[in-house]
């Protein structure tokens, strides 16, 4: 594995494996606690369904800072502001007593994710040039453990301290991230190498570029199933009759889909063969998975929570295209940059709209059936992504 950064390779690739697994808590440890939280702080179903759409929101805006973030300070230095952030975020919502509050320091929690997000990508790119797909794998593999571990602990965590400690005990986890990025940032020197340093580049505009605005859409509708599931679906299990308990199982399932996902992906990404039946495949059992949950929520619950596990290994092959269809290291931070906040910002809506229709119309088949007919325009995007095309061949590159 060739490792070009003057960071050590351990701690390289320590650093991207634990801030990959805090890069989600923040957003999914909520889900599964979601009904006690509400009650505890008085939030409507509304105000919940804010909630759950903070992190798209937040994904996107912050997003959009994060390439200019390194315009003033180095990726590492960077990376150990938004991992301090997220533990910052993280440890303070779990204390306060006030919605408002929650809110807001969800708010922090979450713009440190969004930077990293956006940065981890374009440093495994810059630090192992060569060796890129093994360490997406990895990224894409500790995002998903990230993702699911809140759902899996979330009943024991909250028997054992409520829903603050499920909540807030991610910080940890933050904070040791935090530390390893101050310990890279020692070794850390700028690359000399002039095509890395002195090239820049001018994008004309990304939206010429119509496998970036297709990947855009494609990680968009994606993260949008996804943000629902993680803010709404053990409701929707608890609705149909399971317990509080075996809906968190279900939703822990959904999420533990990423872990196979992020090792199979970045593999079938780069060999590119399997590429568009795969996507085929994982769109028909996302529809499939809210088919079942609207006409049959309880009698085979598993199998919906099976179908929508695999249909959510779309996400690692939205970041493992970012990777494998960009060549300079710096039109991957831009594409990363262009990809993730854009397609968050379409993420965001689908948790803020499913709480504002169920609280219009009661009922949970409507909107279930309106979610599985996002999986065709989800699937001709990711089809149009899948097209072996470099996106940087779509944009202009000047010196200085």
């Amino acid at each position: 594995m060739k490792h070009t950064s003057t960071v050590p390779a351990w701690l390289s690739v320590a650093a991207v494996a634990v801030t990959a697994i805090v890069l989600r808590p923040a957003a999914t440890a909520v889900g599964p606690v979601l009904a006690e939280l509400s009650t505890d702080l008085g939030m409507s179903a509304s105000l919940a369904g804010i909630l759950t759409a903070l992190p798209g929101f937040v994904f996107a805006l912050a997003g959009m800072t994060a390439n200019r973030v390194v315009a003033y300070m180095s990726p590492v230095s960077a990376l150990a502001v938004a991992c301090g952030t997220i533990a910052f975020g993280s440890i303070l919502r779990a204390l306060t007593g006030s919605w408002s509050l929650f809110l807001l320091y969800s708010l922090f929690a979450l713009a440190g994710m969004a930077i990293g997000n956006v940065l981890v990508p374009a440093f495994i790119k810059t630090s192992f040039p060569t060796a890129s797909a093994k360490v997406a794998t990895l990224y894409t593999t500790a995002l998903a453990i990230g993702a699911t571990l809140p759902t899996l602990l979330a009943a024991p965590l909250s028997q054992l301290g409520g829903w603050r400690l499920s909540v807030g005990i991610w910080s940890l986890f933050a904070a040791i991230a935090a530390v390893l990025w101050l310990l890279a940032w020692k070794y850390f020197r700028p690359q000399s190498s002039a095509h890395i340093t002195s090239e820049r580049f001018r994008v004309r505009s990304l939206l010429r570029s119509s496998t970036a605005v297709a990947l855009m859409l494609f990680f968009g509708l994606q993260s949008m199933q996804a943000y629902v599931q993680f803010g709404w679906l053990a409701e929707i299990y608890r609705s149909g009759g399971l317990s509080a308990g075996n809906a968190s199982i279900m939703l822990a399932i959904i999420s533990a889909g990423g872990i196979p996902g992020g090792i199979i992906m970045p593999a079938v990404v780069a060999r590119k063969k399997w590429l568009p039946a795969s996507i085929v495949l994982f769109s028909t059992l996302l529809a499939t998975g809210y088919a079942g949950l609207a006409l049959m929520p309880t009698t085979f619950p598993w199998l919906w929570a099976i179908f929508l596990a695999i249909s959510g290994f779309c996400f690692p092959t939205a970041l493992a295209l970012i990777i494998e269809r960009t060549r300079n290291p710096r039109v991957t931070s831009a594409v990363s940059g262009f990809v993730q906040p854009y397609g968050y910002l379409l993420a965001a809506a689908g948790p803020l709209l499913v709480g504002v229709f169920y609280e219009a119309i009661g009922a949970w088949p409507p909107i279930l059936w309106s979610l599985a007919a996002c999986a065709i325009p989800m699937c001709i995007a990711g089809l149009m992504a899948a097209r072996p095309q470099i996106i940087d061949d779509n944009l202009s590159i000047v010196g200085p």
